[in-house]
């Protein structure tokens, strides 16, 4: 049986990563900090644009701004359904190893979560679902 809602399924998912949080010590990788310095950079050089009078129609700098923002945007919720799409449809598997909770039989998928009503979000049978521990 599928979940009831979307959120319903959403809510199993283990919580996002934090930049800098405790499983990095506190190191930010090399891409966020080349992102971060070309963004200082862009804005330096706007922010001297206006000051010597380069940039002067403004309505156009607000629109590539606002671009700019917006793709940075998709960019986040691509990745943010790239990995419910891992969590929720799983892995193609045998259901060996331990890098998994749950596997379907007839799918042949394994899950790294609990899913909702423990049923296979691609077959929709939950008769079919054996536990790691089970297998």
């Amino acid at each position: 049986m599928a979940p009831a809602t979307e959120e319903e399924a959403l809510a199993v998912l283990p919580p996002m990563p934090v930049v800098g949080g405790p499983n990095q010590g506190g190191q930010i990788n090399n891409s966020d900090l080349n992102e971060w310095v070309e963004d200082v950079d862009e804005v330096s050089a706007q922010i001297k644009g206006i000051i010597d009078g380069s940039i002067t129609d403004f309505d156009t700098f607000d629109a590539q701004f606002e671009i700019k923002q917006r793709a940075k945007q998709i960019r986040q919720e691509e990745l943010l359904a790239r990995r419910n799409k891992f969590f929720l449809y799983g892995v193609d598997g045998k259901g060996e190893g331990e890098r998994y909770k749950w596997w379907c039989k007839r799918c042949f998928v394994e899950y790294r979560i609990d899913l909702p009503q423990n049923s296979c979000t691609r077959c929709k049978q939950s008769d079919k679902m054996m536990a790691q521990e089970a297998r």
